[in-house]
């Protein structure tokens, strides 16, 4: 039976507003939360618990799973996110790392590309300009026949890629 904080998986559904009092008094400038695989269920506990000094760090990418999350999707939990937690205390990363289940570096790449574009999506909601607009790594803006990091895919044959 799978764990979570000492507690089977099943009871860990409220193990972060049971262990917010906790975690709060942890001297750390950062705290991190799983917040993709369950839709941001808890982040109005973890944004109205975590003391105003600490800054919040929500996955906004699953580890479970090599389907790649949309944009919207990411761009929602961000929006859940900023009904309580200030933006300059919001850090976006995954829920856990990429190295378990098998994950290719292709997958996690466009998982995090895909964070960005969430973010870029209420970045441009909220006036705000996107890091790197309109330079040469603007990942939202690159096409469906680029790489995210810009640089063409090659069609490939048997014989050599073209």
């Amino acid at each position: 039976m799978p764990y979570l904080l000492g507690q089977p998986a099943r009871a860990a559904r409220r193990a972060y507003p049971d262990q917010l009092p906790y975690l709060n008094q942890l001297d750390v400038d950062v705290l991190t939360f799983e917040a993709a695989d369950d839709q941001g269920r808890n982040i109005e506990w973890i944004g109205t618990s975590v003391s105003k000094d600490k800054k919040v760090v929500l996955g906004a990418a699953s580890h479970r799973t090599l389907q790649v999350e949309r944009p919207e999707t990411v761009a929602d939990l961000i929006r859940k996110a900023l009904k309580w937690i200030e933006p300059e205390r919001l850090i976006l990363s995954t829920d856990c790392g990429f190295g378990r289940q098998g994950m290719s570096r292709t997958y996690a790449l466009y998982k995090m590309v895909e964070i960005v574009a969430g973010t870029n999506i209420v970045r441009e909601e909220l006036g705000l300009a996107r890091p790197g607009a309109g330079g040469s790594l603007d990942l939202a803006a690159q096409g469906r026949d680029r790489s995210p990091l810009g640089v063409r895919r090659r069609r490939c044959s048997r014989r050599r890629c073209r």
